[in-house]
């Protein structure tokens, strides 16, 4: 496993070279306070002489894409707008040429464990140099300023954990430039998420100061309205009954909450995507007009790989710790304005390492808001799966971008998460990649932590569920033992039945009485 991940973050750094992932947004980097540098905080740029352009941090426009990173060849060119936070009349163009440098050193902000050869996750070796060719920054605003940029103690690095504020895929630099007769310092902090190539480059950076204040900032192009594919409906063998039984009505468990707030958050916007309104998947279509989902672990059919969890966590150390829901109780809830919630308490799996790390429930409550759609969805199941030869259309799933995660321990120590290679949590008909229901998956990035704060273990974090419509009557069929029960010991159940299967054993022991009842009064009668 964690050659797996190493392999992942490797790959993460080398999709620069990707034909579709030539041109990034450039987002603030937002300092994980776990691993980040201490007393940073949050930004774009930064002026570290205090009070010389108050504020002295300065920030993309969230949503807007309004700072760009674009690579061509050995060449990579930033251009774009960073802004006062509380003030968007007031800011900075940024127009800075680099070049692929064969050497430099690297800048190692982040906490020494998360390095490789420290034992963690995070490759320097995978990054890539770039020094400067040219570069300034005009002021708007407040600051009527044009400053030209030359390269400080580090040149610009680009990869998985290079912004030095978190263990995304980003980038930072340092650069000096005169002011006033002195020479002063200013560094780019930024998280890169790949645009297409048909995202327009921003326009050419004025060489003067503007007078007056721009307003317009760039907007992303809207995303086509997909068109869902049908879903084929298996029709299930007839059963031989004499006279329609009563159907069983089982009463979906209530969803657990803890009241607590917010954690994580990421530092991407969203795009426009809308709230799911139907689950279709093997079962057919329907829809689920109050968009409350049960959640349970996704099985897998012959399209995808067998799992037995809807929690995963996979150490850097190559350890694998398994969740499921206690007593069927994980809901999934879309709003009314598409923002979400996934809620629930888990426990860990009897087949987990019997090391004590894991050896704790939790309640999770994770927040999202409406995503982008990737110019790549994640799709793990057999390629036979996916249109036009199989039942799953990625073009009708929906993303959803973390806001914050909330996790209480019974143990008392904390865990967090961050988004992980830009992946969304992705809804739709075999977005579990596990089966083709109606579902959803993601990867995030874990740090669980002790009682003082002190890294105990990092990771992927790994979601995949079957999200069942609670309004179609959902019978809570899957689930963990929590291991505060004392009447269970070892863990949790590991065989759940499939999420499709519904309550029959009284219809069925009716049909049984009516037919007796039926062969009894034929044999009076004779």
């Amino acid at each position: 496993m964690k050659t797996i991940l190493s392999l992942l973050l490797l790959a993460s750094s080398l999709a620069l070279s990707h034909a579709t992932c030539d041109v990034y947004c450039a987002y603030s980097a937002v300092l994980n306070k776990t691993i980040g540098p201490s007393g940073s905080v949050d930004r774009a740029s930064y002026f570290f002489d205090e009070g010389l352009f108050a504020p002295s941090v300065y920030n993309a426009q969230d949503g807007q894409c309004s700072l760009q990173a674009s690579f061509s060849g050995d060449s990579l060119v930033i251009t774009g707008t960073v802004y006062a936070p509380n003030d968007p009349s007031t800011g900075f163009f940024i127009n800075i040429q680099t070049t692929k440098a064969t050497s430099g050193e690297w800048f190692l902000e982040l906490d020494p464990s998360v390095y490789v050869q420290n034992g963690g996750y995070i490759d320097q070796s995978t990054w890539t140099h770039y020094s400067l060719v040219s570069g300034s920054l005009v002021g708007f605003g407040q600051y009527q300023v044009n400053l030209q940029l030359t390269e400080s103690m580090h040149p610009l690095q680009v990869g998985v954990g290079a912004n030095g504020k978190n263990a995304n895929f980003g980038l930072s630099a340092w650069f000096d430039f005169s002011y006033n007769g002195s020479t002063r310092m200013s560094d780019i902090n930024v998280d890169l998420t790949c645009q297409t190539p048909s995202t327009p480059a921003p326009t050419t950076v004025p060489t003067a100061a503007p007078t007056p204040a721009p307003t317009a900032v760039v907007t992303p192009a809207p995303t086509a309205e997909p068109t869902p594919a049908p879903t084929p409906v298996v029709t299930p063998a007839p059963t031989a009954v004499v006279t329609p039984a009563p159907t069983a009505v089982v009463t979906p468990a209530p969803t657990t909450s803890d009241g607590s707030t917010s954690g994580a958050t990421s530092g991407a916007t969203s795009g426009s995507t809308s709230g799911s309104e139907s689950n279709s998947g093997s079962s057919g279509e329907y829809t689920c007009p109050p968009n409350a989902f049960v959640v349970r672990q996704a099985i897998a059919d012959q399209y995808g790989a067998n799992s037995y969890f809807a929690f995963i966590f996979n150490t850097s150390n190559d350890v694998q710790y398994r969740f499921d829901f206690v007593n069927d109780n994980g809901r999934f809830q879309v709003n009314s304005d598409n923002t979400a919630t996934l809620t629930g308490t888990l426990a860990p799996l009897g087949t987990n390492p019997q090391d004590g790390v894991f050896d704790f429930d939790f309640t999770a409550s994770i927040n999202f808001q409406p995503g982008s759609v990737p110019a790549e969805p994640h799709q793990e199941l057999h390629s036979d799966a996916y249109v036009p030869n199989g039942p799953v259309d990625t073009a009708t799933w929906t993303y959803y971008q973390l806001t914050s995660a909330t996790f209480t321990l019974t143990n008392g120590y904390g865990l967090s998460i961050i988004p992980y290679m830009d992946m969304e949590f992705q809804v739709g008909d075999g977005a579990n990649g596990k089966n083709v229901n109606y579902g959803a998956s993601a990867w995030f990035q874990f740090f669980f932590t002790d009682g003082n704060s002190n890294l105990i273990a990092s990771g992927i974090m790994d979601i995949n569920v079957d999200l069942v419509c609670e309004a179609a009557g959902a019978s809570s069929t899957t689930g963990a033992t929590s291991t505060t029960d004392s009447s269970v010991s070892g863990g949790a159940v590991e065989s759940p039945t499939s999420p499709a299967t519904t309550a029959t054993s009284s219809a069925s022991a009716a049909s049984v009485s009516l037919l007796l009842a039926l062969i009894v009064a034929i044999v009076l009668s004779l």
